[in-house]
């Protein structure tokens, strides 16, 4: 919804972003017994996760995820060279919403802030080789809600940004 002045220029926009997440990740374990690991990882990324949509008002709203970052807890069970595991902690990614009379045109008002939320998901991590494992992920991020506001533009516009993403990664392990 956008416009700080109830009944002038609210509009409402509606739509799923979509795009790919790629960067690099680091972490430790710990194996307790033979088949119980637990650790901690972070990891950075730049996106290309967008979407864009026209408000009730005509006006072309664009929000982009511009980079995402994470540090997790991860808790797994080892059978053999895999592992089962789950993860979860604290969230971090920077949203800018941006608004233009019509697309291509040069945007009347922009606004960018960093989000701070959280992220949990579960996994599976087979060594293939030596010091080298292979990922495949499924993790749920909550970065939470966000306002922009430019009187100027009388423009107050809402972000909630919330998704799910399946990740895959190779890792090698020192």
């Amino acid at each position: 919804m956008s416009g700080p002045f109830p009944g002038v220029n609210n509009q409402r926009y509606s739509y799923d972003l979509s795009g790919v997440v790629g960067g690099g990740h680091i972490g430790y374990n710990w194996q307790v017994s033979p088949n119980w690991v637990f650790g901690f990882e972070g990891d950075g990324e730049a996106t290309s996760v967008r979407d864009s949509g026209i408000g009730t008002l005509g006006f072309f709203h664009e929000t982009h995820l511009n980079w995402l970052a994470s540090a997790r807890a991860r808790m797994g069970y080892a059978a053999g060279n895999t592992l089962f595991y789950v993860n979860g902690g604290a969230a971090f990614g920077e949203v800018e919403v941006t608004k233009a009379v019509v697309p291509g045109a040069a945007p009347f008002a922009r606004y960018t802030d960093t989000l701070t939320g959280w992220t949990a998901g579960a996994g599976v991590e087979h060594m293939f080789a030596p010091n080298w494992t292979g990922r495949l992920e499924y993790r749920y991020t909550d970065l939470g809600d966000t306002s922009f506001q430019s009187v100027a533009a009388n423009s107050q516009d809402y972000a909630t940004v919330k998704f799910h993403a399946v990740r895959a990664g190779i890792s090698y392990k020192f």
